[in-house]
């Protein structure tokens, strides 16, 4: 049976994979979409379990990290920001200033003067003030607006009662150092 739950979790990785593709060839996708697409994946990374498969995980957030240097601009995570169903949870408040910055940069090269762009920095605080009550960030209220999105069960689809014990074979070399996802220090993907 082992060697089955290898199978789903790798299928589960190339299903996810597979919609990411799929969404990124639709002619109406935003750059939001690209960024929840991300953390879509990205969460599905974070959620594998390390004791059964710290190789492939470890393996795969390098791969990830290495596609997130691509989407890590200011222009995608202001895309996210003003995504309408971003409900304000999840974004560092260290990345906040970033997101600011892109937005008055945008209003200033459309040629709008320094009153307007005042304007625009208050709504986009006010905005952020709305969302985060002491401008504390919840795990939980992440998780919901990721599953709400996606409206699936768990991404891992794992069932723990039919759990065997699984011996690893002494020829492999188990990694000792785990992966960090490097879009964590962005967004706060939860548990």
């Amino acid at each position: 049976m082992r060697v089955f739950d290898d199978i789903c979790v790798i299928l589960d990785i190339l299903k996810l994979i597979k919609e990411a593709i799929l969404m990124l060839e639709r002619t109406y996708t935003t750059l939001a979409d690209c960024y929840l697409y991300l953390l879509r994946i990205a969460t599905f990374f974070k959620q594998m379990p390390m004791n059964d498969y710290r190789s492939l995980k470890n393996s795969c957030i390098k791969a990830f990290n290495e596609r997130y240097k691509e989407f890590d601009e200011d222009i995608y995570l202001l895309a996210f920001f003003l995504h309408p169903q971003y409900k304000g949870a999840g974004i560092h408040n260290t990345q906040f200033e970033r997101i600011q910055k892109t937005a008055l940069n945008i209003w200033k090269n459309l040629g709008y003067k320094k009153t307007s762009g005042l304007e625009l920095k208050a709504q986009f605080r006010n905005k952020r003030s709305l969302n985060h009550i002491g401008n504390s960030i919840s795990n939980d209220d992440v998780q919901k607006m990721i599953d709400n999105l996606f409206e699936e069960e768990d991404i891992l689809n794992e069932n723990e009662d039919e759990e065997e014990e699984y011996e690893e074979p002494s020829n492999i070399q188990k990694e000792s150092v785990d992966e960090m996802l490097n879009i964590e220090q962005v967004i706060d993907l939860g548990p």
